[in-house]
């Protein structure tokens, strides 16, 4: 499984994949000329049928494979039997993944259909739907005092099982619940993370999730009159925008008009910043 980092930039590649549901198959025998593969059995038959509906990454069946039918103990299949063999079996269940964000609220979704690769994996990137639930394409000024929506969002990744893996999940647990989706498919529907609309490389932004981190180290800070600029933190799981002045540069009716606003001044690498609560 890949997920993205707790902090990932909105404007940068975010890959995510899931995997496979995999049996562990011992010998394969001859049914009338085809292969029946045979593992350690499991509470339920694995409900799947069709073509393409397993995966066999290496030896003699290394491939897809078409279901005809299945037992909690063998999954037989429309292939030539070639020899008896072990390995590992992939299954193909079908389902979707949706996007579900914002900020404050996890109140916009957005859900879209995921294909196999030829190598039998699922992988996605996730960061134009991400764009889109949080209209990040839109310059807003900043807000300071509190979090800044549009300095940031959060979002989970769900997946939602199709009718087989419904079926299985039903089955072996009673019901499809987020915590019995992560025992089959190992894949966390409950996980909170957050997008930052900027530029920073996901390698590094991690490292940025502290209380008290400077974004602006990483980027160059934004510039207005008087040598004050804008610097924002990621603090508690939101963005905070401080505005930062020079010492020498900075009006005193511009101060007091901070002061005003409930600010605060606070000594920082020779500047003063004005923090508010």
């Amino acid at each position: 499984m890949t997920v993205p980092n707790t902090w990932i930039s909105i404007h940068r590649p975010v890959l995510c994949a899931v995997d496979n549901y995999t049996v562990n198959f011992t010998a394969v025998s001859d049914v009338s000329g085809k292969a029946r593969f045979h593992f350690v059995g499991l509470p339920s038959a694995i409900p799947i049928s069709g073509e393409n509906k397993i995966y066999i990454a290496s030896g003699t069946y290394k491939g897809f494979h078409e279901v005809t039918a299945t037992t909690n103990s063998t999954i037989t299949t429309n292939t030539t039997f070639g020899a008896t063999a072990s390995g590992t079996i992939e299954v193909q269940f079908d389902y979707t993944m949706q996007i579900v964000g914002g900020y404050p609220l996890l109140d916009e979704t957005i859900g879209f259909k995921v294909y196999y690769d030829t190598t039998g994996q699922i992988s996605f990137q996730i960061q134009a739907y991400l764009k889109a639930i949080s209209n990040f394409e839109t310059i807003q000024p900043p807000t300071f005092g509190t979090y800044d929506p549009n300095m940031f969002c959060h979002y989970r990744v769900e997946l939602v099982p199709g009718t087989d893996l419904t079926t299985f999940i039903t089955a072996l647990y009673g019901s499809v619940t987020d915590a019995n989706i992560t025992l089959v498919m190992g894949w966390d529907n409950s996980a909170t993370y957050y997008a930052l609309n900027g530029t920073f490389k996901q390698t590094a932004l991690q490292a940025y999730d502290a209380e008290g981190t400077w974004l602006d180290d990483m980027e160059p800070r934004l510039f207005s009159n008087c040598g004050c600029f804008l610097s924002s933190q990621i603090v508690d799981d939101v963005v905070m925008n401080i505005k930062s002045c020079n010492q020498f540069g900075i009006a005193p009716e511009e101060m007091d008009a901070l002061m005003q606003d409930g600010g605060r001044l606070l000594a920082q690498d020779g500047f003063t910043v004005i923090r508010w609560q």
